[in-house]
């Protein structure tokens, strides 16, 4: 550089662009890598609170929730179960109704529906928590089962025990 000139020469200039290119390109593919894990993290996420807040729901009112479950859809339901019977009736209260937006039930786990909770006469897989806030099943007992969400870069479960505790885990 000349004394007296302030700036950046068209080769210095260029030199900074080219390395900044070659960064980005090393970043973006994990960036994007993360995204996606981030997202199947947040419908695991997402169902985790859903069984949390119908389970509290059921408790409030006093009354049967139940979360069903459309495996070909990938999405989900929650409904007030005046009936106990583990089906969405005309005239139930809907709570919640999600899609998962990220992954999808795996349906090389749980006899080929990512789901292992016991199946309402419609062979929906369902379960209801009764006014105590504990899960039950379509008929008599314990309800408890895993839900296995799949996606392109992670898998996760979320296990619902008999007792009613809900947790995330990969697999």
């Amino acid at each position: 550089m000349k004394l007296g000139k302030n700036g950046f020469t068209v080769l210095e200039l260029l030199i900074v662009i080219a390395i900044l290119l070659i960064g980005a390109s090393i970043a973006i593919p994990s960036i994007l890598e993360m995204g996606k894990r981030d997202g199947i993290r947040s419908d695991a996420r997402d169902l985790k609170n859903i069984f949390f807040r119908t389970r509290m729901e059921a408790v409030k009112l006093n009354r049967s929730v139940t979360v069903a479950f459309n495996c070909g859809g990938n999405d989900y339901i929650a409904f007030i179960d005046t009936d106990h019977s583990c089906e969405y009736d005309l005239g139930d209260e809907v709570l919640y109704r999600q899609n998962l937006s990220y992954c999808s039930f795996d349906n090389s786990k749980a006899g080929g529906d990512g789901l292992s909770f016991i199946a309402n006469d419609n062979g929906l897989p369902a379960l209801r928590w009764d006014s105590k806030g504990i899960p039950n099943r379509n008929g008599a007992g314990f309800g408890a089962g895993t839900a296995y969400l799949m996606g392109e870069e992670a898998h996760y479960k979320v296990i619902v025990s008999k007792t009613g505790n809900i947790r995330i885990t990969t697999y």
